[in-house]
C-alpha cells in the first residue's frame, strides 16, 4: 500500500498542495492534543452509576514516565489503589468529585511513577462497612526505547514535484511491538540525492554559529508511535533508503533500513531555451595566395550554441525531463564532474537569504532525458547506481550513462549501465585523533563523485558496524580533488570509549587515462506473502584500467514471525587482470529474533580473499566467521548476556574460539556487571605443523556510573 494522488497538470499540483496541508494539519491536531495525558476532562459528565476504569484506557500511550488515574465508583465506596501490590503514596490521591444528583463518584490521582514496559495497577472498591466489593485491573504499558520501524504510507506525502517537502510517516514500535511514546528522539539517515529538510533549513544558522556536526532527527509526534520525516523538496523521482540504529544496549545495535518511493507528478510544461549561430561563406578572387593556404576552407561555415531545458507531461500521465547543451565542455573548466551544482558565489550572489539550489537534469555529457510515471523511471545522465539493498552484491557508484528502476508491488528492478573511463577506489583510513589532513591513495578525484562515512566498528567482530555517518562536503570536510586530500571540520578520533576502532570510508571516482570501459549491472527482485518473503537475483559488471570483474549474487529475506528475521545471501566473482584469472565466492546467513525479553542472533559468513568488486570492507576479506549471541532480561534491571563465535583467516590459517557471558545490573544512575571470558587463539607455523598457545580464562566485574 502507497499513498497516490490523482494529477493531472496544473490541478495536480493543487491536488497535491491540499494533501500537504491535509497531512500538515493533523500532524498539529496529534502534537496539541491536551486530552491526551487526561487534563482538563470533567469526568462526572455523562456518567451512569456503576464501576468503571475512566482513564487510563486500555490502549492508552504515556507521554512521560508518570500516570493519572481515574476511577468510577459510588459515592458510599472507597478506593485502595496498589502499584506493583503496594498502596500507592498518599500524596498521589488527587481527590474525589461527586456529581449533583449523588450517585456518581469519580477518584483521581496524578504523579504515579511508570516504569519501561508494563505497569500493572489494581485498584480495590471498598463499601462503607471495609469489605472490598470488587477489584478493576489496568495495565499500563510505558514505551520508552525504539526497537524496530515499520512505514505507514496513509500518512506519508511521497510526492516528488520540487515544491513541496516529502513526509514519510514511520511507526516506531518498542520491544513489546507497541507505538514509542511521544516526544522521543532518534537520528537516521538518508541516501543521496535526498537530503533531509532540517539540513537545509539549519544549515545557515549553524555555520553562523560555528556548529558544524549535524545529524538528521526524528521525533515522535502523537501517541501511535508515528515520526514524520520531512525531506528537502526534490524533483527526483526513485528509491528514498532511511536507515536507523537501535541501541538495544550498551553494546549492541539493531539496524533497520526502509525504503520508500517518491513518485513524480506529471505537470504542465516549461521550457527554456537558448540558441545563437553564426552563417557564412567563405570565397577569394584574384589572389596571389590560395585560401586553404591561409588556414580558412572555401565555402560555407557555421558555428553556434544550443542549450534547452524543458519538462512537461507527454502521452497521458508521462513525465518528460530534457536538458541539452550543444556547447557543453568536458567537466567544469576542463574536469571532468558528475551530479552538477550550481555555485551560487560564481553565478548569484546571494547572501543571508534562505534559497536553496535545486539542479533538475545533472549529467557529464551533453544530453540529459528521463522518462518516468509512476514507480517507473528511465533516464540518460549522471546518477547513482544505489545497490545497496544486498551486502555481499552491493555496488554503489556515482556515473554518466542509462538507468531505469521499477518498483511495483510484487516485482522491483533495478538496471544501469555506463562507458565510462572512470576508476573506482575505495580507502579505509584509522583516525588518528585529528582533522587532517587524510590522503587519499589516489588523486585526480571526480568532482562531486565522492561518498565520505565515518564507521565505527565492532572490535571484535570487525563485520558489526557500530554507528556509521554520511559526512557533507563543506559542512563536514573539505576535499582537494587534485591532490586527493581530505580535511574535516573536527579531529577523528581512532576509537570511541568502548575501544572500538573508528574509520573513515572514502568512496570515489578518479579520472580515466585509458579507453572508456563498459561497467552496467543491476537487480531484479520480488515480494511475496504479503512481504514475508522478498528475494533477488543481482549481476555486476565492472571494468577499469586496473582490469574486469564479473559478479553474480542472490539474496533473501523471510520473516518467520513478527519478531525473527532470516537472511541469506551467496554471490560469486571472478576478476581478469594483470594476474592470472581470480575467482572469489562468498556467503552469509543469518537468523536474528528480537521481543519483550529474549534477543538472540546467530550467523555464519564466509569471505574468500579474491571475493568482490571492491565494495566491502577489507577486514572481510579471506575470512570465515560463525557464532551466536544472546540476551535474557531477568527483570526491570537485570540481564545475563552471552556469546560464543569462531574466526578463521582463510589465508594464513589462524582461528580464534572465544565465549563470553555475564551478568549485568542497571538502573537509570549506575550499573554493574560480571562475567567470565574465554579466548583461544590457534595458528600455523611456517612448517605447516600444529601449534596452540594455551587457552586463557579472564574474569571481570566493574561498575560505571553516569
Amino acid at each position: 500500500s502507497r499513498k497516490t494522488f490523482t494529477v493531472t497538470g496544473a490541478g495536480g499540483m493543487r491536488d497535491a498542495d491540499v494533501a500537504y496541508q491535509q497531512a500538515q494539519t493533523k500532524r498539529r491536531a496529534i502534537v496539541d492534543d491536551p486530552e491526551a495525558a487526561g487534563a482538563n476532562i470533567d469526568w462526572l459528565i455523562n456518567q451512569a452509576p456503576g464501576a468503571e476504569w475512566l482513564f487510563p484506557g486500555p490502549e492508552h500511550n504515556p507521554r512521560a514516565p508518570t500516570q493519572r488515574i481515574a476511577i468510577k465508583h459510588a459515592p458510599n465506596q472507597t478506593i485502595v489503589l496498589k502499584y506493583k501490590s503496594q498502596p500507592v503514596h498518599p500524596l498521589n490521591f488527587d481527590g474525589v468529585e461527586t456529581n449533583a444528583a449523588k450517585t456518581v463518584s469519580v477518584s483521581v490521582w496524578r504523579g504515579l511513577p511508570l516504569a519501561d514496559g508494563d505497569n500493572r495497577f489494581d485498584a480495590d472498591l471498598v463499601d462503607e462497612r471495609g469489605a472490598i466489593v470488587t477489584t478493576l485491573t489496568r495495565i499500563v504499558h510505558y514505551a520508552n526505547a525504539v526497537a524496530r520501524a515499520v512505514l505507514v504510507p496513509e500518512e506519508s506525502v511521497l510526492v516528488a514535484d520540487g515544491l513541496h517537502k516529502p513526509v514519510i510517516a514511520v511507526r516506531l514500535l518498542d520491544r513489546a511491538g507497541r507505538p514509542v511514546r511521544a516526544g522521543v528522539t532518534g537520528g537516521f539517515r538518508l541516501n543521496p540525492p535526498y537530503v533531509p529538510a532540517q539540513l537545509i533549513e539549519g544549515e545557515q544558522q549553524r555555520q553562523l554559529a560555528g556548529i558544524d556536526r549535524f545529524s538528521p532527527t526524528y521525533r515522535i509526534e502523537g501517541d501511535k508511535g508515528v515520526a514524520y520525516i520531512e525531506l528537502a523538496p526534490t524533483t527526483e523521482s526513485g528509491s528514498v533508503v532511511i536507515n536507523f540504529s537501535f541501541p538495544q544496549d550498551e553494546r549492541t545495535t539493531r539496524n533497520e533500513e526502509l525504503r520508500v518511493w517518491l513518485e513524480a507528478k506529471p505537470r504542465d510544461w516549461v521550457v527554456v531555451g537558448f540558441a545563437a549561430g553564426t552563417v557564412g561563406y567563405n570565397t577569394l578572387a584574384g589572389n596571389m595566395q590560395s585560401l586553404a593556404e591561409s588556414g580558412e576552407e572555401d565555402g560555407v561555415y557555421n558555428d553556434g550554441q544550443v542549450s534547452l531545458y524543458a519538462k512537461g507531461r507527454v502521452l497521458g500521465k508521462w513525465l518528460l525531463t530534457l536538458a541539452y547543451d550543444s556547447d557543453k565542455p568536458s567537466g567544469q573548466g576542463g574536469r571532468e564532474s558528475l551530479l552538477s551544482t550550481i555555485d551560487p558565489n560564481e553565478f548569484y550572489t546571494l547572501y543571508g537569504d534562505g534559497t536553496g539550489q535545486l539542479y533538475d537534469g545533472a549529467s557529464g555529457e551533453k544530453l540529459y532525458l528521463k522518462l518516468e510515471r509512476d514507480q517507473y523511471y528511465a533516464l540518460i545522465g549522471d546518477y547513482e547506481t544505489g545497490l545497496t539493498q544486498t551486502q555481499l552484491s552491493r555496488y554503489n557508484r556515482s556515473l554518466t550513462g542509462v538507468k531505469s528502476e521499477y518498483h511495483g508491488e510484487i516485482v522491483e528492478f533495478t538496471g544501469f549501465a555506463s562507458d565510462t573511463a572512470q576508476n573506482f577506489a575505495r580507502d579505509e583510513i584509522h583516525g588518528n585523533g585529528t582533522s587532517g589532513l587524510y590522503q587519499l591513495t589516489r588523486g585526480g578525484i571526480v568532482i562531486n563523485g565522492e561518498k565520505i562515512r565515518i564507521e565505527t566498528r565492532d572490535r571484535f567482530r570487525s563485520e558489526i558496524i557500530v554507528a556509521s555517518r554520511q559526512l557533507l562536503r563543506h559542512i563536514d570536510y573539505d576535499i582537494d580533488y587534485s591532490a586527493g586530500t581530505l580535511l574535516f571540520r573536527e579531529p577523528v578520533n581512532s576509537r570511541d570509549f568502548d575501544f572500538n576502532p573508528i574509520f573513515i570510508v572514502a568512496e570515489y571516482e578518479t579520472i580515466g587515462a585509458a579507453d572508456k570501459q563498459l561497467n552496467a549491472g543491476g537487480r531484479l527482485g520480488a515480494q511475496f506473502f504479503d512481504g514475508k518473503l522478498s528475494a533477488g537475483v543481482s549481476f555486476l559488471r565492472d571494468e577499469a584500467i586496473s582490469g574486469k570483474s564479473n559478479l553474480g549474487g542472490v539474496d533473501a529475506k523471510l520473516r518467520l514471525t513478527p519478531d525473527t528475521e532470516l537472511r541469506v545471501e551467496g554471490a560469486k566473482s571472478r576478476s581478469q587482470n594483470a594476474t592470472p584469472n581470480q575467482d572469489g565466492s562468498a556467503y552469509l546467513a543469518e537468523i536474528e529474533h528480537h521481543s519483550g525479553r529474549f534477543d538472540a542472533l546467530a550467523y555464519v559468513r564466509r569471505q574468500t580473499a579474491g571475493f568482490g568488486v571492491n565494495q566491502q570492507n577489507g577486514a572481510e576479506s579471506g575470512t570465515f566467521k560463525a557464532g551466536v549471541e544472546a540476551q535474557v532480561r531477568l527483570g526491570e534491571h537485570l540481564a545475563v548476556q552471552g556469546q560464543t563465535y569462531r574466526q578463521e583467516n582463510l589465508t594464513s590459517g589462524t582461528t580464534r574460539d572465544a565465549a563470553n557471558a555475564q551478568l549485568e545490573y542497571r538502573t537509570g544512575l549506575w550499573g554493574a556487571r560480571a562475567g567470565a571470558q574465554f579466548a583461544q587463539d590457534k595458528r600455523l607455523p611456517a612448517k605447516k605443523r600444529s601449534h596452540a598457545r594455551l587457552p586463557w580464562v579472564q574474569t571481570a566485574a566493574s561498575s560505571t556510573r553516569s
